[in-house]
């Protein structure tokens, strides 16, 4: 017998999907460090000296000598030099738009698709205990922007210890870690369920495991593939939320 899948409002998927892509869109667009550089470099910082170059080498702007510096320090030249009037406005609004919508746009596609992908009329704490990832995944990233932010205010000083950048670090390996039980958990789900689609479905179980595998690799060995598993994952959840689409309701159930 095919089990009946819970559908989910297509309202709430949109909302989530547009969330997740403007933030994204103004992470990379308006928000994006200097050279090419990307923000994993200063999360995965392996020390105070290294956090510091980080800060300087990609993210530093030369404020205006009278202060009144524009939103963001959108428009502000980049600076690799010490200044009296250094701008760090672009960094700390990057820090705050992916806590604020980013953070929650993903976990809340996360949560939806895995959600949808159980049988209705499971017990609760079963359903709770596949979300659990996702859920931990965000709450690590809100830590480590957090801790970040912290560090920030302690440039320059003798407080910004190895010890507080080894915090960022161990919250961003954690928060890849959880990111990536979470996306194994979803694989697991997407692959195994019966429903319509299903070649959809398995294409994006097989990227959402590919995801799995490259996000703890790139918190310990080689950063590039952090970018990768990110790609494979926006590749599973666009899958998954054609699929939801086509399905002509919130998430694809069983006919």
């Amino acid at each position: 017998m095919t089990p009946d899948y819970r559908p989910v409002s297509r309202r709430w998927l949109a909302m989530l999907l547009l969330m997740a892509a403007l933030a994204e869109i103004l992470l990379i667009i308006a928000l994006r460090p200097h050279g090419g550089a990307n923000i994993v470099q200063l999360e995965l910082a392996p020390s105070a000296a290294a956090f510091v170059a980080t800060v300087q080498r990609d993210w530093t702007q030369a404020g205006a000598p009278a202060g009144g510096d524009p939103w963001c320090g959108l428009g502000l030249p980049h600076t690799a030099q010490a200044t009296a009037h250094a701008s760090l406005g672009k960094l700390r609004c990057n820090l705050a738009l992916d806590s604020l919508a980013l953070v929650p746009g993903y976990v809340g596609l996360l949560m939806i698709f895995t959600l949808g992908l159980l049988p209705q009329g499971g017990q609760v704490l079963l359903s709770a205990a596949w979300c659990a990832p996702a859920c931990a995944a965000g709450l690590a990233d809100l830590l480590e922007n957090g801790l970040t932010l912290r560090a920030l205010a302690l440039l320059g000083q003798p407080d910004l210890t190895d010890a507080l950048v080894a915090g960022v670090r161990h919250a961003s390996q954690a928060k890849w870690v959880l990111l990536a039980l979470a996306l194994a958990a979803l694989g697991h789900l997407a692959w195994h369920a019966r429903m319509p689609d299903r070649l959809l479905r398995r294409i994006a179980a097989a990227l959402s495991a590919a995801a799995a595998l490259a996000l703890p690799l790139g918190a310990w060995w080689w950063q590039s593939a952090i970018g990768l598993g990110m790609a494979a994952m926006v590749l599973a959840l666009a899958l998954l939320a054609w699929a939801s689409v086509a399905a002509g309701r919130g998430l694809p159930v069983a006919s």
